[in-house]
């Protein structure tokens, strides 16, 4: 907070994929034909189906649909609607009216401590399609209840499903418990039927699962093969027949960022057989691969999957393979590239700056392709998307995007073209003046606050004992500047006419502001420029000083222009001059990239963290970016 208060805010958010928000419908059409064995015909049959809901207000939403499916129900389409509730904002009501086939109602609630409450009524009109089993009601319940002993997070599950038929009645319920010990996780689960009818009461067959699960650590003090794997085990206990009818044990593990391997390895008691399953997965990136190898007793299977799919983006022209599926998805294709010609359009002569630099508010699968653009899959058609730039994952930190902020449309089975222009941020200079009697005489030891107009900017600098001031690092925009109101109030001084205003132009080589005076004068007088000014010494000093602050910046802007041209070592020539003049943290933090471009990485890295340690706002450049620039680099 602004007073130095820190606030931890824990919040459950509880959307239900059946909500809509107020005003907003959302439609679904779906057509096809049926695999064959739908009602045990050999012959495929027709489906049709079709939605529509609507946000009535924040906490209520309709929705009414139909199906058809071909010879069934005579032939007619099944209709049904439903409403869906939210009560004193943590209790959800659901109601499905399906005239010919069921009622139902269900009520749900979950509290912040995780505790959770279901319970589900269902009443059949009569068999359908709905209702294969020929029930006439059926209700459900279920109940968790976590809690804590002896500092020991643990859970208590109850379930049930009572089935009421014409002559009898079936009831499941299951009972789970769970204890988290450190890395290791306890579950027992129980589950039991029973069976009523006019003058029968049979109790099925009761079964008891333990299972126990531990995630190693990826900790240096492990051995290699162990870190981060998974282990479980698994018993199976039949309380019908008082026997064990099944031990296993699992293991899972994963192979760098790209693979995954699993083994099973049991013991079935009943059939006095061993069970061993050996699965590996592969996601490449063009294809995922799957291999799974099943032994029981004598008999061996093995399976070999691929899965991939080809998406083609036409700007430009190239095949995208993908080890998921493309078809019904949407993707963007992001371009960041430096714009020379200054036309705000990718064009040719424009520089692609291969960095993942851009952010979105939703997951995504973000890569950077070997022609260095940006390609965003796996986004869901139709929704909007909030992307950001992230300066600090690009190589250079002087450069500013033209937009750093923005959304777009997701379109269905393409790419989406975005283009996003570059620019050398730009640098500002001038000197304060004050009216001291009668005469304009340079101020220094002031505050100098600059404000974007147009964006969100703002920064401080102090100026010189002599006067004069300069800014770098400034994104192409419209600005103010002043001098901080408490100095001007404590020195009685006005600035006349308010702020400063200029603007900084979107120019590939950086837009240079000289001479960007500002001027003070007593608050009852109004400044007057004057010719006279200091003693001559003094006067050859400030303007020697001055000199050399223009000197350093041009000389920083020309190493700049030389790193972007790959001419590293002239770069390294202009950027020693720099700092031979005056060492800013900007300089030393550009020597640094300049430093582990040309194969001195340790030296770069000591530069970059004392620009970092004079300036915690000098981002640290992403290495792996450099690396992919330093590989394609002639």
């Amino acid at each position: 907070t602004p007073a130095g208060e820190a606030r931890s805010i824990d919040r459950q958010l509880q959307i239900p994929f059946t909500f809509l928000p107020p005003g907003e419908a959302a439609y679904n059409i779906q057509a096809g034909l049926s695999e064959t064995f739908l009602g045990g015909e050999e012959e495929e049959k027709r489906i049709v189906h079709g939605d529509v809901a609507y946000g009535i207000t924040s906490w209520l939403t309709a929705k009414v649909g139909s199906e058809y499916l071909q010879d069934i129900n005579d032939d007619r389409p099944y209709f049904y609607g439903g409403l869906s509730a939210r009560v004193l904002s943590q209790y959800l009501v659901n109601v499905d009216i399906a005239p010919d086939a069921f009622y139902r109602g269900i009520s749900s609630v979950m509290f912040a401590s995780g505790r959770s409450f279901n319970l589900q009524y269902t009443y059949y009109d009569g068999e359908s399609l709905f209702n294969s089993r020929g029930a006439t009601q059926d209700v459900q319940a279920n109940v968790f209840m976590p809690f804590t002993f002896l500092n020991a997070p643990m859970g208590v599950r109850v379930g049930a499903d009572h089935s009421i038929f014409p002559n009898s009645s079936l009831t499941r319920y299951r009972t789970d418990f769970t204890v988290r010990i450190g890395r290791m996780n306890v579950r027992m689960n129980y589950r039991d039927a029973l069976f009523y009818s006019d003058d029968t009461f049979e109790l099925g067959q009761g079964q008891i699962n333990g299972s126990l699960t531990y995630t190693f650590m990826r900790s240096p003090g492990l051995p290699v093969f162990v870190r981060g794997m998974f282990l479980r085990g698994n018993a199976r206990y039949s309380t019908a027949n008082n026997e064990f009818e099944e031990l296993s044990l699992q293991m899972s593990r994963s192979i760098r960022q790209w693979g995954r391997i699993n083994m099973d390895a049991g013991y079935d008691l009943q059939s006095r057989q061993h069970v061993i399953r050996l699965g590996f997965t592969a996601d490449l990136n063009p294809v995922r691969a799957t291999t799974n190898v099943d032994v029981r007793g004598n008999r061996t299977n093995v399976r070999q999957n691929f899965r991939g799919s080809l998406g083609f983006d036409r700007n430009p022209d190239r095949v995208i393979p993908s080890n998921r599926n493309q078809v019904g998805r949407a993707g963007a294709s992001v371009i960041l590239f430096m714009d020379n010609n200054n036309s705000g359009t990718f064009d040719h002569g424009d520089e692609i700056i291969p960095a993942r630099a851009v952010r979105l508010d939703r997951s995504a699968q973000i890569t950077v392709g070997r022609d260095g653009i940006i390609r965003i899959e796996q986004l869901q058609s139709y929704f909007q998307y909030n992307l950001e730039v992230m300066r600090q994952a690009l190589p250079n930190p002087m450069l500013a995007p033209g937009r750093d902020r923005f959304s777009f449309v997701a379109d269905p089975n393409r790419y989406k073209r975005i283009e996003i222009p570059f620019y050398t941020t730009g640098v500002i200079d001038g000197t304060v003046y004050i009216l001291r009697d009668g005469e304009q005489r340079p101020q220094g030891g002031l505050r100098l606050l600059i404000k974007g107009v147009n964006l969100d900017y703002e920064d401080t600098v102090r100026n010189f004992s002599d006067g004069s001031y300069y800014a770098m690092d400034m994104p192409p925009g419209k600005y103010t500047i002043e001098v901080d109101p408490v100095q001007l109030a404590f020195l009685d001084v006005e600035m006349k006419g308010g702020p400063v205003n200029f603007e900084i132009r979107a120019l590939s080589q950086g837009d240079f502001i000289e001479n960007l005076d500002i001027f003070l004068s007593p608050v009852d007088e109004r400044p007057v420029i004057v010719t006279t000014g200091p003693e001559p010494d003094i006067q050859v000093m400030e303007d020697t000083i001055a000199n050399l602050a223009r000197q350093h910046i041009r000389l920083y802007v020309s190493a700049q222009n030389a790193y972007y041209a790959n001419e590293f070592e002239q770069a390294m020539d202009y950027i020693d001059a720099a700092l031979d003049i005056f060492e800013t943290d900007l300089a030393i933090a550009l020597k640094g990239t300049l430093l582990y471009m040309t194969g001195r990485s340790e030296q770069g890295m000591q530069y970059w963290l004392e620009a970092n340690r004079r300036n915690p706002n000098i981002g640290i450049p992403d290495t792996d970016t450099l690396d992919r620039i330093i590989r394609v680099l002639p």
